[in-house]
């Protein structure tokens, strides 16, 4: 054993690179004068990791390069997009950090909203017109957790994060947004079976646009252990809203109710998982800049039909409360998708993807949709 090696050891240091990669091919309605066109995206993951017996961090690479309609005058596309994280672990405490980068030209064309680069996403969320924009995002949270005996546990949260258009041109189709978000959470087992959150959470938004936004959160839930294969959650409580739609315009103050519910049922022996939700509040709409009370829902099956061949299937909704006024949204995504693990390494996916949206007194309702064939190779950890 070499000094370098002894000294790793001794200090219990390992070390693990793993590597991926996700290609699809994809048959469109662009919805444009090209009509159906054929799209090719990869995106390659790389992951470097370092643990020790108290702690681990990791270092990615994760960018995703596109060329669109490649039968009606190619659209190159690169997003390049970095991740650190990191997480510190006490007999009763953690301490973690999570912070992304991502930057480059990029579209909607997948149909897959950007929801983890958007600080106000959302399960429904709306997509932009399939421009090319040059986009960018950063996000950074710290996040400290605690426990006190066996009964109550602790959870706080701070984070920073910004994100759209990278130029004025980019921005016509996704403002910029950025603001802080804090969170703090305290959870009590009333049994072995029952949980209860106490939950507060405060939000700015500020856009490029005008609109600024500040939105404080109070639930309490409730979660139930019906049996080892069905849980589910009931949260309520208030939102209070004080935004405006940039200057001169005044501040808005206004409450609203805050509503959500959740089942998940787990059926092994069938090789089923399926998940319902339901949450009614108010969001930042990522377009507008605008506050949107809305009522919206998602549900998620899982079904393995043997041990090789599987089906996904992924469904949302979201419907603007006020949905007789100019500016209301009626968001429709949903997902399809058999999965064949063709060996060890390799899983291939076949499926369709649908987004409708409609935005009331802002024209005719957009309908996109497309089928894919994607692959993921998968190569083994090389650890050290």
């Amino acid at each position: 054993m070499s000094g370098f090696s002894a000294l790793l050891a001794a200090a219990a240091i390992s070390f693990v690179l793993d590597l991926s990669d996700r290609s699809e091919v994809r048959l469109r309605d662009s919805g444009e004068a090209a009509g159906r066109v054929v799209d090719l995206e990869t995106a390659p993951v790389a992951t470097l990791g370092v643990s020790t017996r108290t702690s681990r961090f990791s270092l990615g690479y994760l960018p995703r390069f596109t060329l669109r309609q490649i039968d009606a005058g190619q659209l190159p596309e690169a997003l390049h997009r970095g991740a650190l994280s990191g997480s510190v672990r006490g007999r009763h405490s953690a301490l973690t950090l999570d912070c992304d980068l991502a930057r480059g030209n990029t579209s909607f064309t997948s149909l897959v909203p950007l929801a983890s680069l958007s600080p106000s996403a959302t399960a429904v969320d709306r997509l932009p017109s399939p421009s090319t924009i040059e986009y960018l995002s950063s996000r950074a949270t710290v996040a400290a957790t605690t426990s006190l005996g066996s009964r109550w546990a602790f959870r706080a949260l701070a984070e920073h994060a910004l994100s759209g258009g990278a130029d004025a041109r980019s921005r016509e189709v996704i403002p910029f947004q950025s603001g802080p978000r804090g969170a703090f959470r305290a959870t009590i087992a009333l049994s072995r079976r029952d949980h209860l959150a106490s939950a507060i959470e405060v939000s700015r938004t500020l856009f490029s646009t005008g609109p600024d936004s500040v939105i404080g959160e109070a639930t309490e839930a409730w979660r139930h252990v019906f049996d080892r294969r069905t849980e589910g959650a009931l949260g309520a409580g208030a939102s209070l809203v004080t935004a405006r739609e940039g200057e001169p315009s005044a501040w808005i103050t206004r409450l609203y109710p805050v509503a959500d519910a959740t089942l998940t049922h787990r059926a092994p022996g069938a090789g089923v998982e399926a998940t319902l939700s339901l949450r009614l509040a108010p969001i930042v709409d990522r377009l507008s800049g605008l506050v949107d009370e809305r009522l919206q829902g998602t549900v998620a099956v899982a079904w393995a039909l043997t041990p090789r061949l599987a089906l996904r299937t992924q469904f949302g909704a979201a419907q603007s409360v006020q949905w007789d006024r100019d500016g209301a949204v009626t968001l429709i995504l949903g997902e399809a998708a058999f999965l064949a693990r063709a060996s060890p390494a390799t899983r291939i996916e076949l499926g369709t993807r649908v987004a409708s949206q409609d935005t009331r007194g802002a024209g005719a309702p957009s309908t996109r949709w497309l089928t894919f064939a994607g692959a993921t190779f998968t190569l083994p950890s090389v650890r050290f």
